[in-house]
């Protein structure tokens, strides 16, 4: 049991951010210049950047 982390407020206002930016990214209106694909490609591109930004995955050995 001394392995389990608690879980804090930092941590849970870390995890609330990397998914409400990819999501409110996900509101943005598709036209003819901001296609569907191009919307996907920053979607990833900003999940994958909050996450190592942030800290919040483990870390490669």
């Amino acid at each position: 049991m001394d392995d389990v982390k608690k879980l804090d407020w930092s941590y849970l206002l870390k995890w609330a951010i990397i998914i409400l930016c990819p999501l409110l990214m996900l509101c943005v209106p598709v036209n003819e210049m901001f296609t569907w694909p191009v919307k996907m490609f920053f979607v990833i591109t900003l999940l994958a950047i909050l996450l190592f930004a942030l800290e919040t995955i483990n870390k490669l050995q």
